[in-house]
C-alpha cells in the first residue's frame, strides 16, 4: 500500500508538472504572437519603362507567406516588422528589400 500511495502521488504531482509546463508554454506562445503582429505591406513592382509587371513573386523570407502582383503590376503582403520580401521574376535577379 505504502508504494502504491508513493506512485500516485508521484503522478499526481507529475500532471501537476505537466499542467503548470503546458500553461507556461501557452503564455509564452501568446505573448510571442502578440510581439510578432504582421502589418500589410503593399507596393507596386515596376519595370525599367515604368510600367508594371504582373506575375511577379513575392514572398517573405523564410516563410510560406507570398503573393503574386496583379496585371498592374500592383501586390499586397502581410508580413512582421524586421523582415524580408524576396522579389523574383522569370528571366531576372532575385532582389531583397526590408520591411
Amino acid at each position: 500500500m505504502n508504494h502504491a500511495y508513493k506512485i500516485a502521488n508521484l503522478l499526481k504531482i507529475g500532471r501537476q508538472a505537466a499542467a503548470l509546463m503546458m500553461a507556461a508554454f501557452l503564455t509564452l506562445g501568446l505573448s510571442l504572437s502578440v510581439t510578432a503582429q504582421d502589418k500589410s505591406v503593399s507596393g507596386t513592382v515596376k519595370g525599367s519603362d515604368g510600367s508594371g509587371l504582373p506575375g511577379v513573386s513575392v514572398q517573405v523570407k523564410g516563410t510560406n507567406k507570398g503573393v503574386t502582383t496583379d496585371g498592374s503590376g500592383a501586390y499586397k503582403i502581410a508580413a512582421s516588422s524586421g523582415s524580408t520580401l524576396v522579389y523574383s521574376f522569370v528571366g531576372t535577379a532575385t532582389q531583397e528589400i526590408a520591411v
